[in-house]
């Protein structure tokens, strides 16, 4: 097992920059282009330097790795270092929601914002309808920051009955109201 500790440091190490990215890449704010250079850019080059060391390694060190009781080792610790147990991951941690957009609707010196959000594997699709307001004049200085909660948001369960209505007014919480438990 020895012989396969390089293979697992690159593998180990690989998966850890990968998430560092990602990280990074989350943490920006929406519009910044981070998350397209997250994977188009980098998960690609951190990959194919993964492939390209790992596979040198392998080529080099193959009488080692390779003989009998070890190529099945091998052959795993090699997939660990693939983009294979990451994806695996990722879509088992799979959020039940997600946002398809905001619309954003200019009126009166406000600007409106809709929102929605929808359950990402259901036949009910919508979770959540939002809204919120904001002065023209505030946007154009503060950006989404301006944005005040706004008018009714009525939260759905996965079978589309109503889980819970909120009552906004200029981003304060008028009332609150739980109809079922989800």
């Amino acid at each position: 097992m020895r012989r396969l500790l390089p293979l697992l440091i690159i593998a180990i190490l690989t998966h850890l920059l990968i998430l560092a990215f990602f990280g990074y890449a989350a943490s920006q704010p929406g519009g910044s282009g981070l998350g397209l250079a997250f994977a188009v850019i980098w998960l690609p080059a951190v990959f194919i330097a993964t492939a390209v060391a790992s596979i040198v390694l392998a080529i080099v060190r193959r009488r080692e790795l390779f003989r009998k009781g070890m190529t099945q080792w091998t052959i795993l610790t090699l997939l660990f270092c693939t983009p294979l147990p990451l994806l695996a991951v990722a879509i088992q941690f799979k959020p039940t929601t997600w946002s398809p957009s905001s619309a954003y609707h200019p009126r009166n010196g406000k600007i409106y914002k809709v929102g929605s959000w929808n359950y990402s594997s259901s036949k009910q699709p919508r979770y959540l309808v939002q809204y919120f307001i904001a002065d023209s004049l505030d946007y154009a200085t503060q950006g989404e920051a301006a944005f005040k909660k706004d008018s009714t948001w009525t939260y759905f369960t996965k079978h589309g009955d109503t889980l819970k209505v909120e009552k906004y007014q200029s981003g304060q919480l008028l009332y609150s109201k739980q109809y079922v438990k989800d």
